[in-house]
């Protein structure tokens, strides 16, 4: 590769104050930069060398690195030259130094990338199948990149301070909570909103997970002034939009959905066309319900979330700006490139790209799961806090690390027919929060849910 990028005096300075106080540099060093961060092959080498040698706790100098490094292609007297290039080994120079080394890499290996583009292009790939090609390689350059982010509290103080005036002047203007408003007050008070980061909804089929998701949604789009995502693998954009407005006429969805409306309720004929005006000017225009299939992955819906943020007006949010709410229907069908013989390691690999990604994009990521069949029945939802543990979520064991909230919904198998019935919301997971129970009451043929009760869950 001609014209790459490349630091080598730099690696020169490193390797050898690694070599000139070990037990200073080298602890700096490791937790930053990989072997392969190195251009020349024998700077990776003695990188390599010292590494290992610092987690046996051996002795690091010249002479000892030189003995591991027999029959490897590296000189004394070239390990003896680093010593002579050191102009500092001061943690500040240091990291100067590693920054330097590491976006010299990251360079290098985004022109690989570019290398694949050009291939695939020539081949005749799609826009699609170049990036699914180079998503892994663009994350991994993404993920080692990190250090660029490196800052002593000391230069981002000012900017936490600036957040707290914020969360101080909502709460002084009667906004309690720092995420965005569901439009339930028991659950808002109790999550604090919708903050930025993973939230999961986990529960049996019967329990209306995407009715209260799809509520969810349009209250966030009124409420809050920002725009929603709705990526559902299994319902269309037809059947959310009826549970939208069977909610709010008050009309039974299964009037709306065989047409008998004006035999069977011809006073609410006036109503529904009222909020028909009302959906399609203060909703439809700022949700974007995806229908997706097997190829709408976690690249596409990062695409289609930059796009609304971008394409949004916020000039009527004064709090939450430049983001939106991306609500999945549901975690375990969500394609992923790589093919995972077990289940179990997909949804891992799925859960943690999703926390990613709601850090990127400033935005909150609400994703429906499943429940093993377990954790289904009318003996789940008696179970202590003991027992509510992480293992009614299907095919997964990384709910409890990946995501930042995490709640279980039941509804007693005796109700679950029942038109109007009682559904609880456990909230089993959140950072910094306690174990709670909301109650809500579900109306099933208007798809409409009311929290209507709270209480903490036995610990």
């Amino acid at each position: 590769m001609e014209d790459v990028p490349c630091e080598v005096e730099i690696e020169e300075q490193l390797l050898g104050a690694m070599l000139t106080e070990a037990e200073k540099v080298v602890p700096i060093v490791r937790s930053l930069l990989g072997k392969n961060d190195f251009y020349k092959r024998e700077h990776q080498l003695i990188y390599q060398a010292i590494v290992e040698m610092d987690k046996n706790g051996d002795r690091i100098e010249p002479s000892t690195v030189g003995s591991c490094l027999k029959g490897k292609s590296v000189s004394a007297t070239h390990l003896a030259g680093l010593i002579k290039t050191v102009t500092s080994t001061e943690p500040e120079v240091i990291l100067a130094y590693v920054r330097r080394v590491k976006e010299a890499s990251a360079i290098r290996e985004l022109s690989r990338v570019d290398s694949t583009i050009k291939k695939a292009v020539r081949e005749g790939k799609s826009s699609t199948d170049i990036i699914n090609l180079i998503e892994g390689d663009v994350d991994k350059v993404r993920a080692d990149i990190k250090l660029d982010e490196f800052k002593y509290d000391a230069d981002v103080f000012d900017s936490i301070c600036k957040g707290l005036d914020k969360r101080m002047d909502r709460y002084e203007k009667g906004k309690k909570i720092s995420g965005l408003e569901t439009g339930f007050p028991l659950l808002d008070k109790n999550i604090s909103g919708l903050e930025v980061g993973l939230h999961v909804l986990g529960g049996a089929p019967y329990a209306g997970k995407t009715g209260i998701s799809k509520q969810i949604g349009d209250q966030v789009v009124i409420i809050n002034k920002i725009p929603v995502i709705f990526v559902s693998y299994e319902q269309s954009r037809d059947e959310l939009a009826i549970k939208a407005l069977s909610r709010l006429a008050e009309i039974d969805s299964r009037v709306l959905l065989d047409g008998s409306i004006k035999e069977k309720c011809p006073e609410k004929v006036k109503t529904l066309k009222e909020k028909e005006k009302e959906y399609r000017e203060k909703y439809a225009p700022y949700i974007a319900t995806i229908e997706a299939d097997d190829k709408t992955d976690l690249t596409r819906i990062e695409t289609y979330a930059r796009r609304v943020i971008k394409e949004y007006d916020y000039k009527n949010t004064e709090y939450h700006k430049n983001k939106c709410l991306i609500i999945i229907d549901y975690l375990q069908v969500i394609p992923h490139k790589e093919d995972f013989k077990d289940m179990r390691l997909k949804v891992n690999a799925i859960l943690s790209k999703l926390a990613r990604m709601a850090r990127r994009l400033n935005s909150p990521i609400w994703v429906i799961s499943s429940f093993s069949r377990e954790a289904y029945g009318a003996r789940a939802r008696d179970k202590t806090s003991e027992e509510l543990d992480m293992t009614a979520w299907k095919e997964s064991g990384s709910i409890e690390y990946s995501a930042d909230v995490a709640i279980r919904m039941f509804t007693d198998e005796i109700e679950q027919n029942e038109d109007i019935r009682t559904v609880d919301l456990r909230i089993v997971k959140k950072r910094m929060g306690r174990k709670k129970k909301i109650v809500f009451r579900f109306n099933a043929p208007l798809s409409k849910f009311e929290d209507i009760d709270e209480e903490d869950l036995r610990s």
